[in-house]
């Protein structure tokens, strides 16, 4: 069942936790990652607003909504909201969703998280895809175990999805998990083969090439005398035409 939302009026302002995005949890399907907080403060209204609750003229204290698809940020490796139009790796896939509503204090030296920059993150359960703060295009490459339970309508395994596979590891794939004509003419570069890689018969030789023309007649040794007549010279010719050494006269 999902949970319900939360709506809290202060005087000031409206605070609003939409929880109904998370369906169910399942044991063990968080992790504490470290947020930063300069990749939530953001120009564009609408993101904004998708981002936090509890804005206002007179507000002291905001609120970064629960459910926000987390990415991973490349150089630093700390977690932001996903972004398409990022540059900084959170462009590339979602990691997980903040588990909690986040209280930021508004200081005049800017945006302080109240209990820190650690928080859980949700990387196993279902979700309700279309309730989530943060639009998740279709295709968008989802970690962990994630599944989107919408209210009609099929189940999806969204860490299963297209683009959602985890890339392989180095030196992980094996020869049994590569599929028939997989590599081919077109996916080897020019000069790669070497001679040693060739197997027995491989390289081609006199002995063992194919399609050439067969043994010439045997042509008699020069007399004892030295004596060399135009016979011997015409059929001595004669083969190395046939095998394309001298032109046809």
């Amino acid at each position: 069942m999902a949970l319900e939302n939360q709506v809290r009026d202060t005087g000031l302002v409206t605070i609003e936790d939409k929880q109904d995005w998370l369906v169910s949890k399942r044991s063990g399907g968080v992790r504490t990652v470290t947020i930063d907080l300069d990749t939530f403060k953001v120009d564009d209204e609408d993101k904004l607003a998708q981002y936090v609750t509890g804005t206002g003229d007179r507000a002291t204290v905001i609120y970064i909504r629960s459910g926000i698809p987390l990415a991973r940020i490349t150089d630093s490796g700390a977690y932001g909201p996903f972004d398409p139009d990022a540059t900084d790796g959170r462009q590339l896939g979602v990691a997980g969703f903040l588990e909690s509503m986040l209280a930021v204090s508004i200081t005049f030296s800017g945006w302080e998280l109240v209990k820190g920059d650690q928080v859980g993150m949700r990387y196993r359960g279902d979700i309700r895809k279309e309730l989530l703060p943060v639009e998740i295009p279709d295709g968008t490459t989802v970690e962990g175990d994630i599944y989107d339970v919408p209210e009609e309508g099929p189940v999806t395994h969204l860490s299963a999805v297209a683009g959602g596979a985890a890339t392989p590891g180095a030196g992980s794939i094996t020869s049994a998990m590569l599929a028939k004509g997989a590599v081919n003419t077109n996916a080897l570069g020019d000069k790669q083969v070497t001679a040693a890689k060739l197997a027995d018969g491989v390289t081609p030789t006199w002995a063992n090439l194919g399609g050439k023309p067969a043994a010439h007649a045997a042509i008699a040794d020069v007399a004892g005398d030295g004596t060399v007549t135009p016979a011997t010279v015409n059929a001595i010719l004669a083969a190395l035409r046939t095998y394309g050494i001298v032109a046809n006269k």
